[in-house]
Parts: structure tokens; sequence; C-alpha cells
């Protein structure tokens, strides 16, 4: 390789895998591709909402949760772009900052006030909320959230397992090959640099991308909903049909998900 154009080199790699990827995993992409057209139109339709409310609280609460949606939303396109390009194992850090999202989005939904210490004092609100445990245990309060903390607890642990530079985090990252030596067996552990096409962490990981875009979804839909009744009704009628058409997918989802663990 000519080291002094290797980013060309790679990026010429890279594009390989690029076009094999969306072949070998079809169902699962195009469930994806759903999930992000209906994020992207939630978010069209809140940017058309003109909130006006003399509660700084409520105000700053409904800024941040669009905005959690833009980089929730951006961060999935960044974890697809890595994914069918073959870098598989920094695919779990951008899903867990999903989560975290996700995590914001219920929490100011409950806790509205709590906005204003994000913006205006973040040291403040790291030494509050310091970890995701504080998040998730004042959400836990309510009956109606459990199920939802539990979740969201779940996936974390599961991607903040992966995030970290763990040997079972990198291990998509290694080629191994078996070597005969004087008629025994050596195991020889080699990295790959550059993206790699791999069939079955393609498709782990695929799962994931999925499952996450869902969960951000429902967790960006609620508040939506209720904005747009309050200060844009002619705008219900079509987040009717975005309500039906996430339900639809997240059956789907749900269906796929366990269909790859056979």
């Amino acid at each position: 390789m000519n080291t002094s154009r290797v980013n060309e080199e790679l990026d010429a790699i890279d594009e390989g895998v690029r076009a094999r990827s969306p072949k070998e995993a079809h169902e699962g992409f195009a469930l994806f591709n759903e999930a992000m057209g209906l994020f992207y139109n939630l978010i069209l339709s809140y940017t058309h909402v003109s909130v006006k409310t003399s509660d700084e609280g409520r105000r700053a609460a409904l800024g941040t949760h669009r905005l959690l949606m833009i980089d929730a939303f951006n961060s999935l396109r960044a974890a697809y772009k890595l994914l069918i390009d073959g870098y598989y194992a920094q695919v779990s850090l951008l899903l867990r900052r999903v989560v975290e999202c996700a995590l914001r989005m219920y929490f100011f939904t409950k806790f509205p006030d709590e906005a204003l210490l994000y913006w205006e004092n973040s040291d403040a609100w790291h030494k509050r909320y310091r970890t995701e445990a504080p998040l998730r245990q004042r959400l836990d309060e309510f009956d109606d959230m459990r199920e939802t903390v539990d979740m969201l607890r779940g996936r974390y642990r599961t991607l903040s397992d992966l995030a970290h530079a763990s040997a079972k985090a990198i291990i998509p990252q290694v080629d191994s090959t078996q070597k005969k030596k004087k008629g025994a067996t050596k195991r020889q552990v080699v990295g790959v640099i550059s993206g790699a096409f791999d069939q079955t962490w393609l498709r782990v990981f695929q799962s994931q991308l999925v499952e996450v875009a869902g969960v951000v979804l429902h967790a960006s839909a609620e508040p939506a909903f209720a904005l747009l009744q309050e200060h844009q009704p002619t705008w219900l009628e079509d987040f009717d049909k975005f309500k039906l058409a996430a339900s639809k997918f997240v059956r789907e989802t749900k269906a796929w998900v366990e269909r790859q663990g056979e």
C-alpha cells in the first residue's frame, strides 16, 4: 500500500464493502430506511411549531427535545455509514449516544425544568447527573415509565460493553486464521485495517441499529404529538398517519429481530 495515499486506497476498499452490504442484508436496511423516513418527517413537523408559552422550563425542554431528535438522527446516519462500510466495532459508540438522547427526551418530558440546568449550567448538570443512572432512577418513579426505563437500561448496558476498548468490543476487527506448525494448530490473531465485510457482524450490528432507531423514534413521538395537538391541530391528521406507520414499523422490527436470533 502507498502510505502517502493511504486514505484514498482504504476508501477504495470501503467502497467495495459498501456496495456489498445492502445486498447481503436487504431486509434489515429496508426497515432502517423506513424508520429514518418516519423520523425525518417527525422532525420536519416539529419545526413547523412555534411555541408560545411563559413557562421557561417547558420552552427549554421543548427546544432541547428538538435538538436531541436532530442529534439522534445524525448519529443514526453516522452509525449506518460505518456499518455499511464494515467498521462494525465503531457502530456501538454512536448507538449508545442515540440511547442517551432517548433517555433525555423521556426525562425532560417528565422534568421540563431540568432542561434549564442542562443548558445554563453544564457543570451543575454533570455533578447531579454524572452517569445515566440518576436519570433512570428519577424516571423509574413513574409507573408508566418503568418498562421503558428497564428497556433503556438493557440497551445502554449492552452498547456500553461494546463501546469501550475491551477484548469483546475489539473482536469485530480481528481476522483469526489457523496455521499448522509441526502437527499442531497455532492460532494467529491479525487485525483488519479498514472496513471489512463480514456477514455475521453485519447482521449483529444491523439488528442493534434497527432496534435503537425504533427506541428513539418512540421517545421522539410523544412530546411531538402533545405539542402539535396544542399548537398546530392541522398537523394532527398527518401525525395520526405517522403513528400508524410507526406502530407498523415497531411490529415488523420486533418480528425481524426475533428471526435474526433463530
